[in-house]
C-alpha cells in the first residue's frame, strides 16, 4: 500500500510538472519570436534633408559604411557573427554617426529622430524603443537634447540652446538600443506573432 501511495504521488507530481510546462512554454516562446529580418540583418531607412549631412554605420573594427538617404538598406548588427534574435529588454549594439561633409564653412542647425517598426500583415507598426549612446552636451561641447514635444533630439548646448553643426563636425546619434517587453505584445496582452522583421527609420533635419 505504501509503495502504491509513492507511485500515485510520483504520477501526481509528474502531471503537475507537465501542466506547468504547458503554461510556461508559450510565455517563453513570446520572449524570442522577434528575429532580425533578412537573416542577421535589419532594414534601415534614412531620410536626410541636407545633402552635405552623411550617415554612417561604424562596426566594431571602426569600419564605416555610408547609409544613403531614402534608400532602404540592410545593416548587420552582429559584426559578422551568428544569426541574431532580438529579445525584449536586451541591449544591442548599433553605432551610427552623423557628419557634416560640406567642403565650405557651412553651419546648420540639426535634429534627428530614430523610430523602430515591426512589419505586420497590417503594415509597419511603430513600437516603443530606447536608444543609447547619442552625444550629450557638456560644458565644453555641444550635443543632443531630447525634445518631448516632437520626439526629436536637437543639437544644443548644455543649457538647452540650439546650436549650429559646423562643417567637418561629427557626432554619435546612437551606439545601442533596447526594445522593451511591452513592444512584443498587443494592447490585449497577446503576443505579436505576425511580424518578425525589424525596421529602423532615421530622420535627420537641418534648418
Amino acid at each position: 500500500m505504501l509503495k502504491n501511495r509513492y507511485k500515485s504521488n510520483s504520477i501526481l507530481i509528474l502531471a503537475l510538472i507537465l501542466i506547468c510546462a504547458c503554461v510556461f512554454v508559450p510565455m517563453m516562446v513570446v520572449q524570442a519570436w522577434f528575429t532580425a529580418g533578412e537573416g542577421k540583418s535589419i532594414e534601415i531607412v534614412a531620410h536626410i534633408a541636407d545633402i552635405n549631412i552623411k550617415l554612417y554605420q561604424v562596426d566594431d573594427q571602426n569600419n564605416e559604411t555610408n547609409i544613403e538617404s531614402d534608400t532602404p538598406t540592410y545593416i548587420d548588427l552582429t559584426n559578422g557573427g551568428e544569426n541574431l534574435e532580438i529579445l525584449p529588454d536586451e541591449q544591442y549594439s548599433l553605432h551610427l554617426v552623423l557628419k557634416n561633409e560640406d567642403v565650405g564653412a557651412t553651419s546648420v542647425k540639426l535634429r534627428f529622430s530614430i523610430e523602430f517598426y515591426i512589419s505586420t500583415s497590417d503594415g509597419d507598426q511603430l513600437i516603443n524603443s530606447e536608444i543609447i549612446g547619442y552625444t550629450n552636451p557638456t560644458n565644453d561641447s555641444n550635443g543632443f537634447i531630447y525634445s518631448n514635444t516632437d520626439n526629436y533630439y536637437v543639437y544644443s548646448s548644455l543649457d538647452g540652446n540650439e546650436q549650429t553643426f559646423p562643417s567637418g563636425s561629427q557626432v554619435d546619434i546612437i551606439t545601442g538600443f533596447t526594445i522593451p517587453y511591452n513592444s512584443f505584445i498587443d494592447s490585449n496582452g497577446e503576443p505579436i506573432l505576425n511580424g518578425n522583421n525589424l525596421k529602423i527609420v532615421v530622420s535627420v533635419e537641418t534648418y
